[in-house]
């Protein structure tokens, strides 16, 4: 019932692309509120957006070409929607963090050449109670995706960016990223 109710309310959000009602009926069949990887959220985006899986364009020291995600990894990596970590990995069975997620897809929408800029930063953040957790080199994209109504707080007002994206919130994210640049 939940997944139902769900893919109803992302439905209704805003116009959905023919390309998301698939992903969308993946959420039906999935756990909504069980975790998404890095992989995986890199592998939504890029799918989504139709980007060319390139297994090869990565240097993480723990993806490598052959792997099932590293076409994606490689694509998000080759279209600057993702860094990897100072010691060289990508993590990418690590659950995505809610900050993580919101700075992919900025990236994403400034990849597409589309912009999604914030006045201020501080006035932006300043509707969530756990503000000052959000990571220095987060804030930015937050706060643009904030503005640009890609993103909202968690019920309890927080923004929980250390907080395990779920899969509802994921599908929500690459919709509304979509939508926003008219995909």
């Amino acid at each position: 019932m939940c997944r139902e109710v769900l893919a109803e309310n992302i439905r209704q959000a805003s116009p959905v692309s023919a390309r998301m009602q698939g992903r969308i009926k993946s959420v039906q069949n999935a756990d909504a509120a069980g975790p998404v990887t890095r992989a995986e959220f890199a592998g939504l985006l890029v799918r989504a957006v139709g980007y060319i899986e390139d297994e090869y364009a990565a240097s993480f020291t723990d993806v490598l070409p052959g792997q099932l995600y590293a076409g994606v990894v490689g694509a998000a990596f080759k279209a600057g929607l993702i860094n990897g970590y100072e010691d060289g990995t990508f993590r990418p069975g690590d659950p995505v963090t809610r900050e993580e997620m919101v700075v992919m897809a900025a990236r994403a929408v400034k990849a597409l050449g589309f912009t999604a800029e914030v006045s201020d930063v501080d006035a932006a953040l300043a509707k969530f109670s756990d503000r000052s957790l959000i990571s220095e080199w987060a804030k930015e994209a937050v706060a643009a995706a904030t503005e640009a109504g890609l993103i909202n707080g968690r019920e309890s007002g927080d923004f929980a960016p250390f907080g395990h994206a779920t899969r509802a919130e994921a599908t929500l994210m690459v919709t509304r990223t979509l939508n926003y640049m008219r995909f």
